[in-house]
């Protein structure tokens, strides 16, 4: 009882308190977790590989004299497709960028514009835009974020959520049974 009177004693004196409200305090909270490998139906997933987790991705930026901000360098996310059965890995398979979002300072996640907001997705080497056509590919694929154009299109000081997803289709070649 006397820790709860004391406690709402010093929240009633930050609240009258000048001082109290001219440096009132700010918390940022932030919610992570696992997305489990993605299963593509009864035959393929979507397997993680390397040391880079598919949420734990990091982009660096840098600040010129004149307040421009641009895109350092970003973590390199590797992923592979396999056979659920056997993880062996698919011959091929075809990929494609379905979408790209952006959220500043908590904001609502928006889609980026690559020329405007100054950030591109790179699959294997190749920038890739929402709406173009599948590549294919074999073998492990390697995602990452690269500079587009002069300048990034957040402030200094923002934080920033790059959201990339990849639409995995026509995976091919997993062996057969009779073929072990």
């Amino acid at each position: 009882m006397n820790k709860k009177c004391l406690s709402l004693g010093f929240l009633a004196a930050l609240f009258t308190s000048g001082s109290a409200l001219a440096n009132q305090p700010t918390a940022g909270f932030q919610w992570a977790g696992v997305v489990p490998e993605y299963s593509a139906g009864d035959s393929w997933f979507i397997k993680n590989v390397g040391g880079v987790g598919f949420n734990d991705g990091l982009v660096t930026f840098s600040v010129d004299e004149s307040g421009s901000v641009k895109l350092v360098s970003s973590s390199v996310i590797s992923f592979d497709v396999v056979s659920v059965d056997e993880e062996v890995p698919a011959d091929s398979y075809d990929y494609e960028l379905s979408s790209f979002y952006m959220a500043v300072d908590g904001g609502l996640l928006q889609p980026v514009n690559e020329d405007d907001d100054g950030v591109a997705v790179e699959i294997n080497g190749n920038k890739m835009a929402v709406g173009e056509d599948p590549a294919s590919h074999s073998g492990i694929s390697s995602v990452t974020l690269v500079a587009q154009g002069s300048e990034f299109s957040g402030s200094p000081g923002s934080e920033v959520v790059l959201q990339p997803t990849i639409l995995i289709t026509n995976p091919a070649g997993a062996p057969t049974p009779d073929a072990l």
